[in-house]
């Protein structure tokens, strides 16, 4: 059983389904792998030369859900540069609009250091479109549905069996 939380907007019937999603490539970096986070998946993120979380954003004007990526650098086996880790999710990735961050992590100082995105048009914690530049929206619940902007999205089902294939 997979826990995943299932929002639906009663103004317009949109309907969200939530996951925890990890995301990892095989040894020699030329498949990259979304899948749920469960116990035998966690075992293939050990193995992984690169590996992260992965969600998905809403873009209510294109109406398309925008992976994505977040890379930590101590999750990165094989010491590539920011431009190649971008680069190789960007190409393997099903989606054709993606957003990769990738976490510095901190300094000496136990201070943050500044994270590197593939597009440069985040700001706090808002992140924006990287097609049409309107601002994206994470999911959760009692917030105003990203489909229709007049109703409220309201938790169906907060821990759901999902079979896996």
């Amino acid at each position: 059983m997979v826990v995943v939380d299932t929002y639906i907007c009663k103004e317009c019937g949109y309907k969200y389904t939530n996951k925890a999603e990890i995301f990892y490539f095989n040894d020699n970096l030329t498949e990259l792998e979304v899948t749920l986070k469960l116990a035998l998946t966690l075992r293939n993120l050990s193995k992984s030369p690169l590996y992260g979380s992965a969600h998905e954003k809403y873009c209510p004007q294109c109406n398309e859900y925008i992976r994505t990526y977040t890379v930590y650098k101590n999750t990165n086996k094989k010491n590539l540069s920011n431009e190649e880790i971008i680069n190789k999710i960007n190409e393997l990735s099903k989606r054709k609009t993606n957003i990769i961050t990738i976490e510095e992590g901190k300094n000496n100082n136990g201070e943050n250091k500044p994270s590197v995105s593939s597009y440069m048009k985040v700001k706090k914690e808002e992140e924006y479109c990287p097609v049409c530049g309107e601002k994206i929206y994470a999911v959760y619940n009692d917030m105003k549905c990203p489909k229709c902007r007049k109703g409220k999205l309201n938790i169906e089902c907060g821990v759901c069996k999902i079979d896996r294939k």
